[in-house]
């Protein structure tokens, strides 16, 4: 709707100008990713928190024996919990399974989330990204498509961006 439309136009303005924090934690675990969330959040006020990506983050000493499934599982409900202890937001990038490429429409879907069905369930939003000219040349070579899955607040919808991947920059799309 107009009105989604204008909260989250203006939510992206309060953004504009925040400095961006990165912390390259390799091979971090949740207590880690926790500890310098809650860092950063006493010393700078973070409100949020980008996390590239779910399938590099440690799983718990207790779950490593488990198949990655259950450990993703874990990993993604104790995600949740951290957001609601430290009260910040999280927007977790997430590898997909290779599915797309056996469908003849190779949008990803809910089910092509790679090793966890828990994401679906955790998650208040879910957005993924297509790029047309990825499967057909034809195709515009800058649009692409950042497609909601599931929005809990909010309708399901896709936007056309212009996308500058040299400057990892999307804008909105020209008509």
């Amino acid at each position: 709707t107009t009105e989604q439309y204008l909260t989250l136009a203006q939510k992206a303005d309060q953004l504009k100008g925040k400095p961006l924090y990165i912390v390259d934690l390799h091979q971090a675990n949740l207590d880690r990713i926790e500890g310098e969330i809650a860092k950063l959040k006493a010393k700078f006020g973070i409100v949020g928190f980008y996390l590239d990506y779910l399938q590099l983050v440690e799983p718990a000493k207790i779950d490593k024996p488990k198949p990655k499934i259950e450990q993703m599982t874990n990993i993604s409900k104790q995600l949740k919990a951290i957001c609601k202890r430290q009260k910040v937001f999280g927007v977790v990038v997430s590898s997909l399974s290779r599915a797309t490429e056996g469908r003849a429409d190779h949008r990803p879907i809910m089910s092509d989330l790679r090793e966890t069905g828990q994401l679906e369930f955790d998650a208040d939003k879910i957005a993924f990204v297509y790029r047309p000219y990825e499967h057909d040349k034809n195709a515009e070579q800058d649009l692409m498509e950042v497609i909601f899955r599931k929005n809990r607040n909010g309708s399901l919808k896709t936007a056309q961006v212009q996308c500058q991947l040299p400057y990892t920059k999307a804008n909105e799309y020209p008509l």
